[in-house]
């Protein structure tokens, strides 16, 4: 156990760390309370634990061998978390024709299998996952483990931020408030990305 120590470690700081997945999930929870977090929470983790399956199965050294693709993969990565971004800002300007006090249609993935299809275009995760293979290739069973309880831990901690730090903000001006706040969060993500790769 001691040898998964720093891995648990580097876990535990990717994913309580702010980073797109936490700001779907507070922003899920802060519309409509953590039960409505949870789909994205599950697809998330399962996401990240078939990122690990695909990374173990060899991924991981054709990423280490080929300098180009991690710099495509990234550059890919950003680019997807600054569409998103813009998405959420320019989403949430228009106007909408629902009745005064109701939410705007979501711009943001936050169902099961849009979170774990967003795994595949996170960067964040691509660079956890391969560190933390890197540094233990030969425990795979319990990464899987620290991968499971670990994120939904800390995910589950960013929805209950939602659910009950924001839940005062509520109607359609806040929810157009908060879109643009985490689209340009992306957004910065993204370009910080960029700038690394």
């Amino acid at each position: 156990m001691s040898s998964l120590a720093p891995a648990i470690g580097l876990v535990v700081i990717a994913a309580i760390t702010p980073g797109p997945n936490n700001f779907v999930v507070l922003r899920a929870a802060a519309r409509a309370g953590m039960r409505a977090a949870l789909p994205a929470i599950v697809g998330a983790v399962a996401g990240g634990l078939v990122l690990l399956a695909v990374v173990a199965a060899g991924a991981g050294r054709v990423f280490a061998a080929e300098a180009s693709l991690r710099t495509v993969a990234a550059l890919g990565g950003g680019a997807y978390l600054a569409w998103l971004g813009l998405r959420m800002v320019l989403g949430s300007a228009a106007p909408s024709d629902d009745a005064e006090g109701a939410e705007p249609a979501s711009p943001a993935p936050s169902r099961a299998a849009a979170m774990f299809a967003f795994q595949f275009l996170n960067p964040k995760a691509w660079v956890m996952v391969l560190a933390v293979t890197a540094a233990t290739p030969d425990a795979l069973v319990p990464l899987a483990a620290v991968f499971t309880v670990v994120p939904f831990a800390c995910l589950s901690l960013w929805s209950a931020l939602g659910a009950f730090g924001l839940r005062r903000l509520r109607g359609a001006a806040m929810a157009r408030l908060l879109d643009r706040a985490f689209g340009v969060a992306l957004v910065v993500v993204a370009v910080a990305l960029a700038f690394e790769s």
